[in-house]
């Protein structure tokens, strides 16, 4: 499982603390109009789509939380975030992982796959605007750390800016 958190650092990126993303709402009884309040903490895989032949393997991660029971609830609000590597811009991950001779897909190591790669720190910032998201892997079973929050690398700028739009003066007519 990918547990998230928003975590401050310090300038020279040591841990400084961590805080929750945010929170969502869900009707748990429709009937009695019950619904309870999540702290989002982690995240899902919603879709894999892998195609060897054309060089293709995407996947969608949904934001949300996981219930005491164990059950996962996506936060309604977010969209889902779109996860694509392709042979031919990414072929050290397709080598790394294997992807061309793989014969099925485990989603536990895909979570592992996005954790290494700061997709999750990706996502945060540029689909669901927010700033600092970090993933920390942790083991189903036992409930141990097994990849810590960190960031390996410096996720590139976004490839959208947020910055607003420059108008136009109108064009005068002669």
């Amino acid at each position: 499982m990918l547990k998230v958190a928003k975590v401050f650092r310090s300038k020279e990126g040591q841990f400084q603390g961590e805080g929750i993303p945010g929170k969502f709402a869900v009707v748990i009884d429709e009937e009695s109009e019950k619904s309870t309040v999540f702290r989002i903490n982690c995240l899902n895989i919603e879709e894999i789509f892998w195609s060897r032949e054309k060089g293709v393997f995407q996947t969608q991660i949904s934001l949300g939380a996981e219930d005491s029971d164990g059950n996962y609830h996506a936060d309604p609000k977010r969209k889902h975030a779109l996860v694509s590597w392709t042979r031919d811009q990414h072929p050290q991950l397709w080598l790394q992982y294997g992807l061309e001779y793989l014969n099925g897909i485990n989603f536990e190591e895909v979570l592992g796959w996005l954790h290494n790669e700061d997709s999750v720190t990706r996502a945060g910032r540029d689909i669901w605007l927010l700033e600092n998201l970090e993933s920390q892997m942790v083991d189903n079973e036992t409930g141990n750390i097994i990849g810590d929050y960190r960031r390996n690398k410096i996720p590139p700028d976004p490839m959208v800016k947020t910055e607003p739009a420059q108008r136009l003066a109108p064009s005068a007519k002669p």
